[in-house]
Formats: C-alpha cells, sequence, structure tokens
C-alpha cells in the first residue's frame, strides 16, 4: 500500500496501521510547517528530546513562501531538515518498520513520500 498526497488520507492510514489511538508508546505529532499540515510519527524514547527539538526548531521556522516553491518531499528535506541520514518512501509497510526501528516518519500535505528521519 502506498500514500498519497493528501494529508489528512496519509494520517488516517498511518494512525490505523500503527494503531496510534491503541498504544501509549507511538507518539504522533501535528504540527504545521511553512503553511502545511504535517506529522511526525515516532516510538516514544527511541528519539532524543534534543533531537526532537532541533528537527521542530527547523520545520516550524519554515517560510511559507519558500515551501510552496518546493515540489516534492526531497526538496523540503534539503531545506529544512537538518540531519544527515534522510530517505523518502511512499510504501506504508516501509514505514512502520522505519518507525518501529526507531526513525521518525514525517508526512507533509502536498507531497507524496513520506521523509524517514534516521535520528537514534
Amino acid at each position: 500500500m502506498k500514500t498519497g498526497f493528501d494529508f489528512s488520507s496519509n494520517t488516517k492510514l498511518l494512525d490505523k496501521y500503527l494503531r496510534i489511538s491503541e498504544s501509549f508508546d507511538m507518539i504522533k505529532r501535528v504540527v504545521v510547517t511553512g503553511g502545511r499540515m504535517s506529522a511526525m510519527y515516532m516510538v516514544d524514547g527511541f528519539v532524543k528530546d534534543a533531537v526532537m527539538e532541533k528537527i521542530l526548531e527547523f520545520v516550524m521556522s519554515a517560510d511559507v513562501d519558500k515551501t510552496q516553491k518546493l515540489k516534492t518531499a526531497e526538496d523540503y528535506a534539503r531545506e529544512f531538515i537538518p540531519y544527515v541520514e534522510v530517505s523518502f518512501t511512499d510504501e506504508i509497510d516501509e514505514i512502520s518498520t522505519a518507525i518501529l526501528s526507531g526513525t521518525i516518519a514525517y508526512i507533509i500535505d502536498g507531497y507524496q513520500k513520506v521523509i524517514l528521519i534516521d535520528a537514534r
């Protein structure tokens, strides 16, 4: 199964797949970045607080005009994700495996691919 361009559909799919409402170990953090809705998924305790703060600092300060010009998740990551180990996928199985392995999955409205940030 693949993700699409619609934020609501993607988050509903991932919420169901990861059982977000049933597990207290799964974290979903919804933020607005550059005027776009976005959500980060991670396992509680797998991501260091300082790392998460740094990522949130960058994405929450994203300029609306600049983000509107970025057409893909890859473009967005080059501008606003301050980590080297970043990959992209639209395969739900790969996304869930990455999250359960300690990676942050970052979904942004309007981008088909999910940004996977390995910040362990």
